[in-house]
């Protein structure tokens, strides 16, 4: 079983009511009405943001969990996995941009944010309520411009998407509380990791050597190991086996799968194999964190 990945044509499919659509690139909502889309843990294809004014909402991203209050703002960057677990008098403004809409408007999250590695770290950002108040209007507009569908429609609707990009990032970059990296020759590095975490979001199931990933670069294994931990603080080992022990807690807790079947999926030539690696890195094996989960679960 691969976890479910969302995508906005998915979304649409649902026939959503409090959602409203612009083509496959863009979704807003003022009612977190699909939240049951959210019961398990899944991908989204796109940046996810989202404005809570009021109430509260428990989100699980990478297993790590948040409780979102108001006056916050949440990105979600599509490599991540999210499930939404509870909400409270909620009321928001989320927005959903597909990646290939993003990619058309020549917006790279990644190099706008003064230091993308802090918002995976903190996705959270609290900003006063007079500032984020406002961004409920870029929700009216949007709303009104794609209901109405005029002439000028789809470069009105570019222009408020792009304007609403830079005012959450400029929120972020200003109200963002961890240290800034300042690094040497940030943009070749920065690129360089770039491509070794968007090929590790692909292959992590597959291949867990750094030297596979270096050859998909061009690169030698201990120069991917080099920019990889001066860009991010953290080895290129490091981070291959976050995201294939995260998949594997993942699956262990929601796919329904038997061990011997998440070894296999993450191809691990055992089961055995598979249960030293996982107890290597978390201090228990693989058994044990399924009891934990259950007895969790009983409380």
């Amino acid at each position: 079983m691969q976890l479910n990945t969302i995508s906005i044509a998915k979304f649409k499919q649902e026939g959503l009511k409090a959602a409203t659509c612009f083509n496959d690139d863009l979704i807003i909502t003022n009612h977190i009405e699909f939240a049951e889309q959210f019961k398990y843990p899944c991908r989204i294809d796109g940046i996810t943001i989202l404005v809570c004014l009021d109430g509260e909402i428990d989100i699980s991203m990478n297993l790590k969990e948040y409780k979102i209050k108001e006056n916050c703002i949440i990105v979600n960057v599509p490599e991540n996995i999210i499930q939404i677990e509870r909400a409270t008098n909620f009321e928001a403004y989320a927005m959903v941009i597909s990646s290939a809409y993003l990619k058309e408007m020549q917006i790279d999250i990644k190099q706008k944010l003064d230091s993308y590695m802090n918002l995976k770290e903190q996705p959270l950002t609290y900003v006063p309520f007079d500032e984020i108040s406002c961004l409920k209007y870029y929700y009216y507009l949007m709303k009104d411009t794609i209901e109405n569908n005029r002439q000028e429609s789809d470069n009105i609707i570019r222009g408020l998407a792009l304007s609403f990009i830079f005012k959450i990032i400029s929120f972020i970059n200003t109200y963002q509380k961890h240290a800034i990296n300042k690094i040497a020759n940030k943009s070749s590095i920065q690129q360089a990791f770039e491509k070794f975490m968007s090929l590790l979001s692909i292959y992590h199931s597959q291949e867990r050597s750094v030297k596979f990933y270096a050859n998909k670069m061009n690169l030698t294994p201990n120069y991917l190991s080099g920019i990889v931990k001066e860009y991010s603080k953290k080895t290129a080992s490091e981070w291959i086996t976050e995201y294939v022990i995260l998949e594997a807690k993942t699956l262990l807790k929601f796919s329904g799968m038997n061990i011997q079947e998440i070894a296999y999926q993450l191809n691990f030539p055992s089961q055995s194999t598979f249960g030293k690696y996982f107890k290597n890195e978390t201090g228990i094996t693989p058994k044990s964190y399924i009891k934990g989960i259950l007895k969790k679960g009983q409380k």
